[in-house]
């Protein structure tokens, strides 16, 4: 069994397209079919599935194969999971929201360090 990881959630590749095509004067719809990872995650046994997905030009860059102990290695490698940004994303959030209620307390904003600007000059 080969397992392939991606870096997208809910990757989907066209393996071969659906068409049309008309027989004795009716037109028939031919389907196709596709390839879905599921969480990041797909699972094969297909010989074909396998060559199309190694052949693919996306193949090491949006989607790797692994073992069943690289998995999480190679999810660190594609980068962050979803879950990993939203976390990321909710304790930035909540660090602004602190911010903000401090100001609105009484709290100190710190000064920036640098070269202070020039004081303006009253006019008489």
């Amino acid at each position: 069994m080969a397992k392939y990881i991606s870096k997208y959630l809910s990757l989907k590749l066209i393996n071969k397209a659906t068409y049309t095509k008309e027989v004795e004067g009716r037109v028939i719809v031919v389907s196709g079919s596709s390839i879905r990872f599921d969480n990041g995650i797909y699972e094969t046994i297909d010989k074909d599935e396998i060559a199309f997905l190694e052949n693919h030009p996306n193949f090491g860059s949006v989607f790797v194969r692994v073992d069943t102990k690289e998995i999480e290695e190679a999810k660190k490698k594609l980068g962050e999971t979803l879950e990993e940004r939203e976390g990321a994303e909710a304790k930035t959030k909540e660090e602004k929201e602190l911010k903000e209620k401090a100001l609105e307390e009484g709290a100190e904003v710190p000064k920036k360090k640098g070269r202070p600007k020039k004081a303006e000059k009253p006019k008489f």
